[in-house]
């Protein structure tokens, strides 16, 4: 659990993925929205968050899956393949999507330079950080009582 972004962008291999995400009240629910498409109900744990327009969600590598690998219950977006580094019996996608780059770890030899893909991640696995003090604020971003 790196304790905050400089510790997960510099420690492990490869690095944490740095996604910057906006705060918005809508409703009476809090939401975090990623790629400017993709909000996630945070009303349960809304009062971890401190008063911030922004924060910061990491994602680790190795839990980011390509289309098709089992995907339920998960978030989706598209990503250019940049290029596939082979290390061994693994291969890291380096991806664009938008004006972000990823890093995503695959436990195959695969080779997709120039193709878009879909890309899955459960949102349970991102790290939310405070935009401005960059310190972690939660892992977990579920809520239990109403996604299992």
């Amino acid at each position: 659990k790196p304790k905050n972004v400089e510790i997960g962008k510099y420690y492990g291999y490869p690095p944490m993925n740095l996604i910057e995400c906006k705060a918005s009240e809508r409703s009476g629910k809090f939401f975090l929205t990623l790629f400017e498409k993709i909000d996630l109900d945070l009303t349960h744990m809304r009062e971890l968050f401190p008063e911030e327009e922004s924060y910061i969600a990491g994602l680790r590598p190795d839990d980011l899956l390509l289309g098709g690998e089992g995907n339920n219950g998960m978030v989706s977006f598209f990503g250019t393949v940049m290029l596939s580094e082979v290390i061994g019996s693994e291969t890291i996608m380096f991806l664009r999507h938008n004006n972000s780059e990823f890093r995503m770890l695959v436990p195959k030899i695969v080779g997709h330079e120039g193709v878009q893909v879909q890309v899955f991640f459960d949102p349970d696995n991102l790290y939310i950080y405070g935009g401005k003090s960059q310190e972690l604020i939660t892992k977990c971003v579920k809520n239990r009582e109403n996604n299992g």
